[in-house]
């Protein structure tokens, strides 16, 4: 259907919100756009901007990529500052998706640094929203949350419901890494409530796709295969792409925990078929390692061993590219911060030239301090030492607000510079002033003319006392209290200068807090690779080993073999075949028969010597490699010694059964040329002692065999 439009504005408009449902269509009609408006129209690098996020939307990312580079020169070359900001969020959302995360942050840090210098905060949102995500996919979840802190530090009221959407989803998945499933769900069905007022297919796909990751980590796994299959049963779902494929690994992982090993085969196809289509390496090895799994389940250690040793590399790959890609974008960081706080420095020193001096420096020095410490205590000790160097202050206490459990939790408690014992205050203290703080929610101070207590030493009297309740966006994180043993502290201009650093304090707490979340996620993460890696090696063991005996299997000979007949090293290959084991597997049944091919498997490892080898490649034949002893009266000394440990008794359920063997020996020589000969021959030689009586040994002669 054609739409008439009466301006390119209205145009403008019209498709803006038609790309979110159709960008199919909305580019269709914006290529027509363009070539019916004058080059020269103020509006026509903003249609050659839809276009190009028209790709993006399509998951054309290459030629999205080539189209934003364009857009980006011609907005330099104009001077465009606007359309520079537009181009460069774009671009990097495009790298990100592509896998270049060092480039995606330069190009989001311009963009930011674009809407700071434009005095646009609404449009910094997105941006922000953008870097979040991007760290996110770095899995550093501290950096994504400082990224959301900035957001909700910028003016909301303009917010679109597209942003308003991504937000909520942003959040979710930053609540799912400190493993808080209430928000993490309260967010989503908010980002899903967007999705379809807007009929937003993508934020719809991420949303329930995020809220079946949730289910499973709860353990409602039946309840996130629903979710997860009705996701990636929807019509619109192809057009996600590779990006689709992280729908797939919940549903296969959800469907594994409950043990439906086959449907979650067909998953796995099924992800693998987009891949071939769309290569990425994260999702490749993901795929991989439930590859393995499935494999593994279903008997087929070949092919599980394989998948395994794939993913193993893959990931190895991926980790290596992420650690690069975030010591790019670290190194990136340090420079733009560096220049910012040059910039922010000029500027605030411009602005507080009739300022004091000292409340410059103090709130610098704080904010300067106490921006690398993740480690609460040791945040402790830093408010302690700048507290007492600014405020004369002898006691410092930082609780964190715990609202769901009615607490307050002490985290660090600083007198005379010494840690005291922490503990928790509950919200039923009403007589408490940090309890006091938390209802008023407004700083308290207290001098002499109070009844002050103090927290350790007795002989400390405090003789003033603040309660300052540090927030962010309104929600209460901690409480810091400061003890001095001065009179009339804490108020007057210390007071407001104390009010100019509670920005810096509460961020530092919040930055530890998160930090500490993300530790004991990142402690989850090397248990579940160890536990992965434990797998493997298991995986490999049973593709290598009999798994009756544990002795090495076929293939695990065949490998031996390659080895040594490329070698010089002599050694003598012996065919091993039990004599008198049918009638008892016959008499006794399969369970004893096994019993009894077990303790003969362990005999023979320990008759061997440590540099010998043995193998078990059927029902009751084995084949043995020696070394050093290739003279043939040593060999048949050896040989005797085996079949002496053979013949030996073995008691089975209160039973005495007897077994006995009949060797075929070849020694490797120039004759022998390939592996197949030395089990052909050393299998004739094993028959012809056969025939000669039970428990003999041959050795096989080619001028006479």
């Amino acid at each position: 259907m054609t739409v008439e439009f009466k301006t390119v504005d209205e145009a403008l408009d019209f498709y803006w919100d038609q790309m979110l449902t159709d960008p199919a269509t909305t580019l269709v009609g914006v290529e027509a756009m363009l070539v019916s408006t004058p080059v020269t129209h103020e509006r026509y690098p903003h249609l050659e901007f839809y276009r190009a996020c028209c790709f993006l939307y399509l998951g054309q990312l290459q030629e999205a990529l080539e189209a934003l580079d364009l857009l980006l020169d011609k907005a330099f070359n104009v001077g465009d500052q606007h359309q520079q900001r537009r181009v460069q969020n774009s671009r990097g959302m495009v790298l990100k998706s592509l896998g270049r995360f060092d480039e995606a942050a330069q190009a989001l840090e311009a963009s930011a640094e674009l809407c700071q210098v434009l005095k646009m905060p609404e449009a910094e949102i997105p941006v922000r929203l953008n870097l979040a995500n991007l760290f996110l996919e770095l899995e550093d979840q501290v950096t994504a949350q400082w990224q959301l802190n900035l957001i909700f530090g910028l003016p909301m009221a303009q917010i679109s419901d597209e942003w308003a959407g991504e937000l909520e989803f942003l959040k979710a998945r930053i609540a799912i890494g400190r493993f808080d499933f209430g928000d993490a769900q309260d967010s989503i069905k908010n980002a899903l409530s967007v999705a379809e007022k807007l009929a937003y297919h993508h934020l719809r796909v991420n949303a329930l796709t995020l809220l079946g990751r949730v289910h499973r980590l709860q353990g409602a796994l039946e309840s996130a295969v629903a979710i997860l299959e009705d996701v990636i049963g929807d019509p619109g779902f192809e057009l996600e792409g590779v990006l689709g494929v992280t729908a797939y690994v919940e549903l296969i992982k959800a469907l594994m925990s409950l043990g439906w090993y086959e449907r979650a085969a067909t998953f796995i196809a099924q992800a693998q078929k987009i891949l071939d289509r769309q290569y990425n390496s994260k999702f490749q090895y993901q795929i991989l390692e439930l590859t393995a799994a499935s494999a593994a389940h279903s008997g087929g250690y070949e092919k599980a061993y394989l998948a395994s040793q794939e993913a193993s590399r893959l990931r190895q790959s991926v980790n290596s590219d992420q650690v690069k890609h975030s010591l790019a974008i670290e190194r990136h960081q340090r420079e733009q911060t560096r220049l910012q706080a040059e910039r922010h420095l000029t500027e605030r020193e411009n602005e507080l030239l009739k300022a004091s001096q000292r409340r410059l420096e103090v709130v610098n020095e704080f904010a300067r301090e106490l921006a690398s410490t993740r480690d609460t205590l040791q945040l402790g000790y830093a408010i302690y030492a700048l507290m007492k160097k600014h405020f004369d202050a002898h006691v410092i206490a930082l609780a964190s607000n715990d609202e769901p459990n009615r607490c307050l939790t002490y985290r660090a408690i600083i007198e005379r510079n010494q840690a005291l014992p922490l503990y928790c205050l509950s919200y039923d203290l009403e007589d408490s002033r940090m309890v006091q703080t938390v209802r008023q929610g407004e700083p308290l101070v207290f001098h002499d003319d109070d009844p002050l207590i103090g927290y350790g030493d007795p002989t400390l009297v405090p003789l003033s006392q603040l309660f300052l309740p540090l927030k962010l966006n309104d929600e209460l994180v901690a409480v810091l209290s400061c003890q001095s043993s001065q009179v009339g502290h804490f108020q007057g201009d210390d007071l407001e200068l104390i009010l100019a650093i509670a920005p810096f304090l509460t961020l530092a707490v919040d930055n530890a807090r998160s930090h500490e979340h993300v530790y004991e996620l990142n402690q989850q993460l090397r248990e579940e690779k160890t536990t992965i890696e434990q797998a493997r090696k298991q995986i490999e063991h049973l593709a290598n080993h009999d798994m009756l005996t544990d002795l090495p299997n076929r293939r695990a000979l065949d490998e031996r073999l390659d080895l040594l007949m490329d070698s010089p090293e002599p050694f003598a290959f012996a065919y091993v075949d039990l004599d008198g084991f049918k009638p008892i597997n016959d008499q006794h049944g399969h369970a004893v028969g096994d019993a009894v091919l077990k303790v003969v498997s362990q005999r023979l490892r320990h008759v061997l010597r440590q540099s010998d080898f043995a193998a078990r490649i059927g029902g009751d034949e084995f084949v043995l490699i020696l070394f050093q002893e290739t003279k043939q009266d040593d060999l048949t000394s050896a040989l005797q010694r085996i079949l002496d440990s053979i013949r030996q008794p073995i008691s089975i359920e209160q039973r005495l059964l007897h077994v006995s063997a009949s060797i075929g020996v070849v020694r490797y020589n120039q004759e022998v040329h390939s592996r197949t000969e030395l089990l052909h021959f050393s299998d004739q030689a094993m028959y012809h002692a056969k025939r000669g009586g039970v428990g003999g040994i041959h050795f096989f002669e080619p001028d006479t065999n």
